[in-house]
């Protein structure tokens, strides 16, 4: 499987934002792929660190400006249940 040869390993991501999300403390932002949690999705995390570092270059809501939006993203791929996701801790790693 592609996806777990890559596992650790430094990618580059491009994807259109279908759907967006976060935890209720508002400590992590989801950006997905997908509309539903299944196989096809793709998660970019947006951790505390990297929110305060996209507000610096001007975004306040990740989650309203990026949906709809097509973006790369390079960072360190890992699994959480099973899915694929990139964890952003820097506004540089996000181009759109």
């Amino acid at each position: 499987d592609l996806i777990k040869d890559l596992v650790s390993k430094e990618v580059k991501l491009e994807m259109t934002v279908v759907a967006t999300g976060g935890t209720k403390k508002g400590d992590l932002v989801f950006l997905n792929s997908d509309a539903e949690r299944g196989p096809e999705n793709f998660t970019v995390v947006i951790d505390k660190a990297g929110q305060e570092s996209l507000k610096k270059g001007g975004v306040s809501d990740a989650r309203k400006h990026f949906l709809g939006r097509s973006i790369r993203v390079t960072g360190t791929l890992s699994l959480f249940r099973d899915q694929p996701q990139i964890i952003v801790s820097d506004a540089k790693q996000i181009q759109e």
